[in-house]
């Protein structure tokens, strides 16, 4: 993850690896990035991948439920592919 990302990241959520510690080592695997000026989205981890606006930086809105949630699915396939093997 790139310091642009990382900098976004935080943004959102301010203190990630202590307010959702048990689920930051999956940071890595989020797929944020800026689609159009200001407007940073999220890359769905789920069957979809749908295109989820996470930071608007003009308005100052932000999404940490969205960064948690998709964290929580990677958690879940990661538990669900270690059982299935």
């Amino acid at each position: 993850m790139d310091d642009k990302i990382k900098n976004i990241l935080y943004k959102i959520v301010p203190s990630t690896e202590t307010e959702i510690p048990l689920l930051s080592w999956h940071l890595h695997k989020l797929d944020i990035y800026e689609k159009s000026q200001g407007e940073w989205y999220i890359k769905s981890h789920d069957s979809y991948g749908k295109e989820k606006l996470v930071f608007n930086e003009n308005k100052n809105q932000k999404a940490p439920e969205e960064i948690v949630r998709q964290l929580f699915l990677f958690e879940l396939t990661d538990i669900t592919l270690n059982i299935m093997n």
